[in-house]
């Protein structure tokens, strides 16, 4: 805080006020290396700054069961999204591309088996090594026994 005159001061008190809260529905950079954890049923949006950008997002299971996810991108993109699920070992569990050949602007469901509790890496990135989509996703995962 300074004052607008460089010859003078104001009178007086004056109060700041600063507020913050956790955007926890937005994705967040950086989250190429260590995944931004996500709650089941919290829907995330994010987008992807250049073509080797990649947004990791964590899910804790629980147990064995489905884990279902939908991804809807806000325009139809023909160079799209890899949307891909991994185990805690690296393992693909699902990859599945995100475009306009498969209406993403509509949506696309995915439902994966998970065989046991722990976290899981969802995995986003872009489906051309030469360009990148331009819009935003919206991704959103689900978990049942």
């Amino acid at each position: 805080v300074s004052s607008e005159s460089e010859y003078s001061k104001p009178d007086g008190l004056y109060t700041l006020l600063a507020s913050y809260s956790e955007a926890a529905s937005v994705e967040y950079e950086p989250n190429d290396s260590v995944a931004q954890p996500v709650a089941f049923g919290q829907s995330m949006t994010g987008q992807l700054s250049s073509v080797s950008d990649i947004d990791k997002y964590r899910l804790s299971v629980v147990g064995p069961g489905t884990v279902t996810l939908t991804m809807r991108s806000d325009e139809r993109e023909y160079s799209g999204w890899l949307m891909e699920l991994r185990d805690s070992n690296g393992y693909i569990l699902s990859s599945t591309e995100c475009n306009s050949e498969v209406d993403c602007d509509e949506g696309i469901t995915v439902p994966v088996g998970v065989s046991g509790a722990g976290d899981y890496t969802l995995i986003v990135s872009s489906e051309s090594e030469y360009s990148k989509p331009d819009g935003l996703y919206t991704l959103l995962a689900t978990y049942s026994e």
